[in-house]
């Protein structure tokens, strides 16, 4: 989990992996008046074989994963 202003971003397993890669979703919640509203539920792309290491928010709120292969992924939210 990691948060940015009035965004939550969860990353969980949703299943099994296949071929190796990880099964995960990214959820991005708006705590906003605590509404807990979900914004999106999407998948999450880890490498094959790997886990997941890290994952933040820039100053400008653009959400950021780091995995055990090495690759760092930036999303467009």
């Amino acid at each position: 989990m990691v948060g940015y202003e009035s965004l939550l971003a969860v990353v969980y397993h949703s299943g099994p992996g296949i071929f190796g890669f990880p099964q995960m979703r990214l959820k991005m919640i708006n705590m906003v008046n605590r509404d807990y509203r979900v914004l999106f539920d999407i998948e999450f792309p880890v490498s094959r074989d790997s886990n997941l290491i890290w994952m933040g928010f820039s100053e400008e709120g653009q959400l950021f994963s780091f995995d055990s292969e090495g690759v760092m992924r930036a999303f467009a939210i």
